[in-house]
């Protein structure tokens, strides 16, 4: 095996450092939406929304913030989930397809997946 360039891997450290950080931002506009009592969505109202509804908003915020802690610690389980993240991302034309295009291909040619154990 050849050595580890650092320099190879810190594009991906920012990136999941930049997934921590939208989360933390995505969940005070979630926490705003959900418990303002103007909005459609109002968890305490009269006709609470439905459950499937919540759990997909728990689960859009949990996923990228899990996804960046496990790519900034460099651990197997941060690799697998940064890779589904990059593959769902990339239905999300125009942007999220450039982007994951660009990122998985860096993650391609600079042999990435030895930076996380494999």
């Amino acid at each position: 095996m050849s050595t580890l360039n650092t320099e190879e891997i810190k594009p991906i450290k920012i990136f999941g450092w930049v997934l921590i950080v939208l989360t933390i931002i995505g969940l005070y506009f979630d926490g705003n939406f959900l418990l303002d009592r103007e909005s459609p969505i109002y968890i305490f109202g009269q006709e609470p929304p439905s459950r499937p509804l919540i759990y997909f908003i728990l689960v859009a915020t949990i996923f990228p913030f899990l996804t960046g802690i496990g790519v900034v610690r460099l651990t197997k389980w941060g690799y697998i989930l940064f890779k589904i993240f990059l593959y769902t991302a990339i239905v999300a034309f125009p942007i999220g397809t450039v982007v994951s295009f660009f990122t998985l291909s860096y993650i391609k040619k600079h042999q990435i997946k030895q930076y996380f154990g494999f």
